[in-house]
């Protein structure tokens, strides 16, 4: 899914194939180079 954001370890993606409405999800990474 595309990324709309990315800042101080909190990633912004837009999710509009899974189901209406669209919607975004965010993901957060505690640690230094932490996937």
């Amino acid at each position: 899914m595309p990324v709309i954001a990315a800042f101080f370890g909190i990633i912004v993606r837009m999710f509009y194939d899974d189901h209406n409405p669209p919607h975004i999800h965010l993901e957060f990474s505690k640690g230094w180079g932490e996937n």
